[in-house]
């Protein structure tokens, strides 16, 4: 867990496990994984491995848990483009130490994905000793590692149009399609049209080259399509609170997301008057940025 974490429970010493050093598979082989991946192509998986060494006695032990509770571990993932989220990986500690292999869906990653290694309780301990876990899903180990991947426009399904051919402005270099059907699925519904004027854009996305201009490219388009994104969340903010579910990865699920993520970050209402939307565009752009999406500060 991180040192800031203050659980009502005991939770093991970090003797207890290793923590995961996770590898990547590229041409046949496979390497540590860096903190930006050049070259991704984002019609690839990104297949990703690491060795468990856990110590499930120790865990027990420390945390007061009963000789034969069974522990689980979990990996999933957040992609900072889109804000959707999956489970790889998610079953009984196996014997220490083994290779636990995971593949994330090309798909639905973009930006910065966070990789999320947990272990848990798996059943409740009615009998819990003072101290000890008492419920299921219980989190005992919590470890983070984050990867950036290019290729902004993996966030949503991406065509090239020239805008003269269309009612959009031939002055605009995207446009997002989007859908009001909130139980559809966000990649069905949604769709990212580049405008083919922009040469340097368009070469950005889709060369994936990390030169500092097609960087800042890409930024800027991701940073634009989140505070859209937001703006719809919180537009939808009734329709979306109403519902106490969304089907995963549902255009309802995925503008829930956005919408948790404006709230936590202080932007709750769309505005009203002048003042109220010179205050509301500075504060979007702070939350998109804390959100980890767009150009971050040197």
């Amino acid at each position: 867990m991180a040192n800031s974490d203050v659980l009502p429970y005991f939770v093991p010493s970090s003797q207890a496990w290793k923590v995961p050093e996770w590898q990547m598979r590229a041409l046949d082989e496979w390497s540590d994984l860096p903190e930006w991946i050049e070259g991704w192509d984002p019609d690839t998986d990104l297949l990703l491995r690491m060795v468990q060494e856990i110590d499930p006695d120790r865990i027990r032990t420390e945390c007061r848990l009963p000789a034969g509770a069974s522990l689980i571990l979990t990996v999933s993932w957040i992609s900072s483009s889109s804000l959707m989220t999956g489970t790889v990986f998610s079953r009984e500690i196996l014997p220490s130490p083994s290779i636990v292999e995971v593949e994330l869906p090309a798909k639905e990653i973009g930006g910065t994905v966070t990789l999320v290694t947990t272990v848990s309780v798996r059943d409740d301990n009615d009998l819990a000793s003072p101290g000890a876990p008492r419920f299921a899903g219980s989190i005992l180990l919590r470890h983070e590692t984050r990867v950036a991947v290019e290729g902004a426009g993996a966030m949503f399904p991406v065509a090239i149009v020239d805008f003269a051919t269309t009612p959009f402005d031939t002055n605009a270099s995207w446009k997002l399609e989007v859908t009001e059907d909130l139980e559809a699925p966000f990649l069905g519904g949604f769709q990212l049209l580049l405008n083919s004027r922009d040469v340097d854009l368009v070469k950005a996305v889709t060369s994936g080259s990390t030169d500092p201009r097609s960087v800042l490219l890409v930024e800027d388009l991701e940073a634009g399509v989140a505070s859209l994104l937001t703006e719809l969340a919180l537009d939808f903010g009734s329709e979306l609170t109403a519902a106490s579910e969304w089907e995963p990865d549902s255009v309802g699920n995925v503008l829930t997301r956005f919408l948790d993520g404006a709230k936590s970050n202080g932007l709750d209402a769309m505005p009203h008057g002048a003042e109220a939307t010179a205050a509301f565009r500075s504060k979007l752009n702070g939350v998109v940025r804390a959100l980890s999406m767009g150009r971050p500060f040197a």
